[in-house]
Parts: C-alpha cells; sequence; structure tokens
C-alpha cells in the first residue's frame, strides 16, 4: 500500500475515466474546487430519492453448492430425523461490521449513457440538466483525496481508501464458492441499479478499540450529536421523535439501551483539497 500525508491507499486504480453525477450545478463547481463529500454507506438505506437501497451494507452470497448440508427436523419433537450431503444452493447473507464512507463514481458503456445518468441524479424540479465531471487522472484525484483526508479531524480514523466496482449480483448466483471479503460493501442489485455501473472510493474506519483511539475521540468525532442523535434513534427504532421523548420522559434509564441498539456514525465525512482537482477533474455538460 501507498501511503500519502498518513492515508494508505490500496493503489488498485480503476482504468480511467469515471465519472461523477450531481444533482445541481453548484455540487458539480463545488467538486472541481477541492470539495469532497463521502457518504455513510447504510445512510443510503434511508434516502428519500432513486439512489436508495434498503439492502445496502448487507450482502447476499449465492452459489451451487456440490456438497450442501439438509438437515431434516421433526416438527412434533424438534429432533433430527436425518442429515445428508448432495448438490445444492446455498445462500450466505452478511450484514456488513465494518464503517464505510463512500464517494460514488460511475464508469459508461454499453448499460448507460451520460444523459441517462445526468437525468437520474439531477435534483427535483431541475429542467436542465447539472454538469458533471469527468475524472481522467485517477491516480492523481485519489492520491488528493488522501491528501485532505490527511489533514482533516478524520485522518486517525481512516484505516485506509481503496477503490471497488459494484457488483451487480445480490439475489444472483455467483461464480465463487466463498464471499469476498468487503461484499457487503460493494454488492448491489441488478434491477434499478446496474445502469450506474459504480465505483466506489471507499474509507474504511478503524475500529477505535484496535487503533488506540478512545472512546470519547470516537464519539466526538464521528458520532452524530445533539438532537440528530435523537431523531437517528427514533428512525432506527421505527418510532417517531415525539413517541421516543415520551418514553425518555417516563423511562429516563432507557436512553442507553435505546443508543447501544443504534448507528450514531455521522452521515457524512467533508474534507476540502486547498488547490482543487482541476489537474485531474473536468467538467462537462453534454
Amino acid at each position: 500500500m501507498l501511503t500519502v500525508n498518513g492515508i494508505k491507499i490500496n493503489d488498485n486504480y480503476p482504468t480511467p475515466p469515471l465519472y461523477r453525477f450531481f444533482k445541481f450545478d453548484q455540487y458539480a463547481e463545488d467538486f472541481i474546487n477541492g470539495h469532497i463529500r463521502l457518504g455513510w454507506l447504510k445512510k443510503y438505506r434511508d434516502i428519500e430519492d432513486n439512489r436508495q437501497d434498503k439492502t445496502e451494507g448487507e450482502s447476499k452470497h449465492t452459489f451451487d453448492d456440490p456438497d450442501q448440508l439438509t438437515i431434516t427436523i421433526d416438527q412434533n419433537t424438534g429432533k433430527e430425523i436425518s442429515r445428508k450431503r448432495g448438490r445444492g444452493i446455498t445462500e450466505i447473507t452478511s450484514n456488513t461490521s465494518n464503517q464505510f464512507y463512500i464517494l460514488c463514481t460511475s464508469e459508461l458503456n454499453k448499460n448507460n449513457t451520460s444523459t441517462l445518468l445526468r437525468e437520474r441524479f439531477k435534483g427535483e424540479k431541475i429542467k436542465q440538466l447539472p454538469r458533471y465531471a469527468e475524472i481522467y487522472d485517477i491516480e492523481l484525484f485519489t492520491k488528493k483525496i488522501a491528501e485532505a483526508l490527511g489533514n482533516s479531524k478524520y485522518a486517525k480514523f481512516i484505516n485506509n481508501i481503496s477503490w471497488f466496482q459494484c457488483e451487480y449480483t445480490k439475489g444472483k448466483k455467483r461464480l465463487k464458492r466463498d464471499p469476498d471479503l468487503f461484499l457487503d460493501m460493494y454488492q448491489k442489485p441488478e434491477n434499478d441499479f446496474i445502469i450506474e455501473q459504480e465505483w466506489r472510493l471507499a474509507a474504511l474506519i478503524n475500529d477505535s478499540n484496535s487503533f488506540g483511539l478512545t472512546p470519547e475521540e470516537t464519539q466526538n468525532t464521528m458520532y452524530i450529536q445533539g438532537e440528530a442523535r435523537k431523531e437517528r434513534i427514533a428512525q432506527d427504532h421505527h418510532i417517531t421523535l415525539k413517541d421516543l421523548m415520551l418514553t425518555l420522559k417516563n423511562y429516563p434509564d432507557h436512553y442507553e439501551i435505546y443508543e447501544e441498539e443504534t448507528y450514531l456514525w455521522i452521515d457524512t465525512i467533508i474534507v476540502n483539497h486547498p488547490c482543487g482537482f482541476s489537474d485531474c477533474v473536468r467538467l462537462l455538460d453534454k
């Protein structure tokens, strides 16, 4: 791995170019001027537009298993009646315990066009298609993001950054017997998403227990605070904020229980490179 400004880079760079699409023209301007937003992987379960994927962060590894074990249980007694091995289809479901923050890009190929993707990602009520970014020097772009992350308050929380090509096999059979490491980070359903042909630049967040970070450090930098925290707790427990506050008023000791059962990671890591990306990215409008 290469290290830039204290941030490790897994230098498996995609073949350029890659493209990034935006809701608004201003977002495209901000991007080329060095403004970078890496979104928390699991937030894409809840966003309210066509990028929503309620299975984000989960993988389904389905494969032909020549040695599948089948166990038959007596429904009345609960005791095992028989077990046998033979060919079958096995599915392994995994929900990532790792925390990732991702920057989404696309490649253009036979599955899409720039016009289709500009239309897909533009904001509501926007009539004219926003400009989009072509990342023509991916290696330099990645290194500059590492520089920006290394100068930010998030630096010590980032284990490494790596590129991953999304795989549209969720719910379909895969050729491999064993699931890949981090499959739950880059596997997507084919329907509705294959058009995006997505590549993700992912920042893997350190486990504070393994890297000498105190819980207070993680809490203050990587966890949401204040009213937003209560809103996240209510959302994760499928209740209204009003109902949550009423419950806590009557049972204040329940707050710690609710917190422990809730993912409290911030939605977005926001950093800025002071020199921008005009030496590795260009904006396009056609």
